[in-house]
């Protein structure tokens, strides 16, 4: 369970739900095939971030092994994994950056409160800023079903993930009581 942002290339000057909601469609299909002006965006995005955080770590895909687990050509996993994960190191906030061809999704954990969850709400609006400033993507939020321009906006208060985070033990406890039913019993 994750927290999602999605940042998105806009079609006009003013930040359109319709527009963000799509995306987060797109995501479900798959990457788009990247062409000339789509890697240039991806590496933009990508050398805005790392230079902004240079902690940032990209994942290494191992195309060999996932061709060989999901029986496809390594070419395939190529294309079908071309995106870049952006990892923070371990203690650092655990916010994953995601970059498509023509959006970023940024996913985090639902453990952090307090001040630790200011930190991680502040590191995420300079992502946000950082991207907006490098490729001109707008933010979504899709928790909250708001679309706004980060250099104009904040994402404003937290409220909506500290409810979850705070709720998050007794949450999995009702889970877990759940799966502790016997199989027979419906109700």
């Amino acid at each position: 369970m994750s927290y999602d942002i999605y940042c998105f290339r806009p079609s006009s000057n003013s930040p359109s739900l319709r527009e963000a909601r799509a995306v987060v469609e797109s995501e479900e299909v798959g990457d788009k095939p990247d062409d000339a002006s789509s890697l240039e965006t991806k590496r933009k995005t990508v050398n805005a971030l790392t230079d902004y955080n240079p902690r940032l770590e990209p994942f290494q895909f191992d195309y060999t092994r996932l061709a060989r687990d999901l029986k496809i050509s390594e070419e395939q996993a190529r294309r079908q994994f071309a995106h870049i994960e952006l990892n923070p190191p371990e203690g650092d906030p655990a916010i994953q950056l995601t970059v498509f061809s023509d959006h970023v999704s940024i996913n985090f954990p639902y453990w952090y409160t307090g001040p630790e969850a200011d930190t991680l709400f502040d590191q995420l609006e300079d992502y946000l800023r950082v991207i907006r400033e490098a490729v001109g993507y707008f933010a979504f939020d899709p928790q909250t079903d708001r679309v706004f321009d980060p250099a104009k906006e904040s994402l404003g208060s937290h409220d909506s993930y500290d409810r979850i985070a705070e709720d998050l033990p007794a949450i999995i406890a009702r889970e877990l009581k759940k799966e502790q039913k016997p199989w027979w019993k419906f109700w």
